[in-house]
């Protein structure tokens, strides 16, 4: 089964639980909408989290990178030298 199958069986399934949940509780289509949105709040919420702690993880991992691979002074400027001889000849 690809990927965007199983997501939206997935979906129909959540989507059946939860009308049978809410039918079975007698909670009216607006009262439904309410607590649909809530949860759908709570899953972006959760999923923007995850965004920022996978970049806070990546921006660590780039910072601690940085740190283990110093050289010299001539080094840092033959390298910065290249970066702009090749941005030079890009730009013609």
């Amino acid at each position: 089964m690809e990927k965007h199958e199983k997501l939206i069986a997935l979906e129909h399934i959540i989507y059946k639980f939860a009308d049978n949940q809410l039918r079975a509780n007698d909670v009216s289509p607006a009262e439904a909408v309410l607590i649909m949105e809530a949860i759908s709040g709570k899953m972006q919420r959760q999923c923007l989290e995850s965004v920022i702690m996978g970049m806070v993880s990546i921006d660590q991992d780039v910072e601690n990178q940085a740190e283990e691979h110093t050289g010299t002074v001539e080094d840092l400027k033959r390298a910065l030298d290249k970066v702009v001889t090749e941005q030079n000849c890009a730009a013609v």
